[in-house]
């Protein structure tokens, strides 16, 4: 038996995508992150006027948008405490030149958006990443240097400090902070030189003990970018750029240094985005000769996944993933337009309908996907349901679940 998968109407199935949908009037959405239970999904939307609106999305509640704030066109939500309580983005006027200003949301605070400010000198200000009780914010200011050029300024936020700048690397001229630990003490991101776009960068690491340190490159390679920090600050994922290549994800630790995942001789680009909460579990987009997907790669095996694409879709990304690694959230394009996607992922290969055990239920659940030709049973990720996916079904339901 072999033949495409075709994805079957009706509930999400586990590992199936699923579109979170637009505001009323929107054309467009995209999520960017993802509590640590999965519950709380963020992002960006539009409401019909050209004008971007941060969301807020729970199954039970759906999307709501995040006002910008007072004066303010547009918002745009990048990242979300351990609790979905705070929300963390931008805030700001759309149009040449328009100013923006990173901001916090807050249950607490009816949702209602707090100006994060900028730095001394700096004219906007982006939010990209929180720590897990929302008590650490980190971004990106924006500081002109003359005309329509500009350096750019890794910053940490903290009620108690307000903003401040973590600098650059030692003969660069600009910075982007893209995430932090779950304490807070751990910030990663870029560092480097020339002006948007930036020339040289290398991936940072920082501390407040040891300042900003370099992540370095690759032997051949060139440009870094941190974009990701495990919940100890202890493994970091990002992009490593070949110049006369492609672009690669990256998994750092301190004891393995900087290690390529994946393999160079691949002809096609992938990048990392998200990491979970101990490091082990990385996501990003993949480039393929029928398009880009979202992909899921675990430590142990080095082994990759191709998460499932919807009917009629293109240019799948994951963006984030949660703490426990079992929702990933990113984008697609529909007929419709760019799309906030959902994956619910099993906890280990076999557990089939993410009941988080592996049970007989799985047998029972992935032969009816089998013989209906459902995504589910497609277990090898080739694209196609075959005899071959009952074999390596079997092999990891006797390994069980670790």
């Amino acid at each position: 038996m072999s033949c495409a998968i075709v994805p079957k109407a009706g509930a999400q199935t586990c590992g199936s995508p699923q579109d979170l949908g637009t505001l009323p009037g929107g054309t467009f959405s995209k999520a960017n992150g993802v509590s640590a239970d999965g519950a709380v999904v963020v992002g960006s939307t539009d409401i019909g006027d050209t004008h971007a609106r941060a969301f807020r999305w729970t199954a039970t509640g759906g999307m709501q948008g995040l006002l910008p704030l007072p004066g303010d066109s547009e918002s745009f939500a990048n990242g979300v405490s351990a609790d979905g309580a705070m929300v963390v983005g931008s805030s700001g006027t759309a149009g040449g030149g328009g100013r923006y200003l990173a901001c916090l949301w807050t249950e607490a605070g009816a949702w209602g958006g707090q100006s994060l400010g900028t730095l001394p000198g700096a004219t906007s200000s982006y939010a990209y990443g929180v720590s897990a009780d929302g008590s650490v914010v980190v971004g990106v200011s924006i500081l002109p240097t003359g005309g329509t050029q500009y350096d750019t300024r890794a910053f940490r936020w903290t009620a108690a400090g307000g903003i401040e700048s973590l600098g650059t690397l030692p003969g660069h001229t600009s910075s982007g902070a893209a995430s932090v630990s779950a304490d807070g003490s751990v910030v990663v991101g870029y560092s480097g030189t020339g002006t948007g776009p930036l020339s040289w960068v290398r991936a940072f690491r920082w501390t407040a003990a040891g300042g900003m340190q370099s992540l370095g490159t690759l032997p051949g390679a060139g440009n870094t970018d941190a974009r990701c920090v495990s919940a100890d600050g202890a493994v970091v994922v990002g992009v490593i750029n070949y110049p006369s290549s492609y672009a690669r994800p990256f998994r750092w630790t301190a004891a393995g240094g900087m290690q390529i995942i994946g393999s160079l001789t691949e002809p096609w680009s992938s990048f990392a985005t998200g990491v979970s909460a101990d490091g082990s579990v990385v996501v990003g987009g993949r480039d393929s000769s029928s398009g880009r997907v979202a992909f899921r790669w675990t430590s142990a095996g080095s082994t990759w996944y191709n998460l499932a694409t919807l009917a009629g879709g293109s240019t799948w990304e994951a963006h984030a993933i949660s703490a426990n690694s079992d929702v990933v959230v990113g984008s697609g394009f529909m007929s419709s337009g760019q799309r906030a996607i959902f994956w619910r992922v099993p906890r280990c290969p076999a557990d089939v309908n993410c009941s988080r055990s592996v049970t007989v239920q799985d047998v029972f659940d992935f032969l009816d996907a089998y013989f209906s030709d459902g995504i589910m049973a497609d277990f090898n990720h080739d694209g196609m349901v075959f005899v071959q996916d009952i074999f390596d079904f079997l092999a990891a339901y006797f390994a069980g679940c670790p």
